[in-house]
This record gives structure tokens, C-alpha cells and sequence, in this order.
């Protein structure tokens, strides 16, 4: 585990992992609910782990970041990625982007 969060409503818990996953959990069941892929940039082997995992402030987004720089944002619900930062940061990933920074 590198990093873990609990959604705004508690009812959720992310798990991220050095296999570049993010786990998203029932918090009170403890039952898996999907697993997530973080789209980071190749490295040598694989991508690069992820380093921090976050919600939105209404519980809606899901982003976690590698420690290559990368930011992947999922809705909450199971699904794909919503977002994915691969070049110059858009406003909205700027913003995700220091919203993980900034998390503890």
C-alpha cells in the first residue's frame, strides 16, 4: 500500500499500490469493489508506482497521481478513467493535480 483515502461520505475506502492499481473497497463490508489502473507514463519494467490517491471534495472524482508526475482521474463509480494527463496540464488537471499535492 502507498497511500490510501476515504471518500467524504465514508462509505468508501481507495487503496493505491505499487502494481498500478487503485483498489476501491466497500469501507463498512470490506468487499472489494473494482480496481482501477492508474495510466501513468512507461518506465523501464512498467509504470511507476503510485504515490498518493485522493476524492474530490464532493466524492464524485477519484485521482491518484504516480510518482512520475502523472495524474489519472476516474469518476468514483466503477468506470474508466475520466481524465488523464499526458502532456501540457489542462486547467481542470491543474487543478486535481494540486488538490493531490496539497492532501496529506
Amino acid at each position: 500500500m502507498t497511500g490510501l483515502a476515504y471518500s467524504p461520505d465514508g462509505r468508501r475506502l481507495a487503496v493505491a499500490s505499487r502494481d498500478d492499481r487503485v483498489r476501491l473497497y466497500d469501507a463498512r463490508l470490506g468487499h472489494e469493489l473494482v480496481q482501477l489502473r492508474c495510466l501513468g507514463q512507461p518506465t523501464s519494467g512498467g509504470y511507476d508506482f503510485i504515490a498518493r490517491v485522493v476524492f474530490s471534495p464532493d466524492g464524485n472524482r477519484l485521482a491518484a497521481n504516480g510518482w512520475d508526475g502523472w495524474v489519472t482521474i476516474w469518476t468514483a463509480a466503477p468506470g474508466g478513467p475520466v481524465l488523464q494527463n499526458d502532456g501540457p496540464l489542462t486547467p481542470a488537471a491543474e487543478a486535481a493535480a494540486a488538490h493531490i499535492r496539497s492532501a496529506p
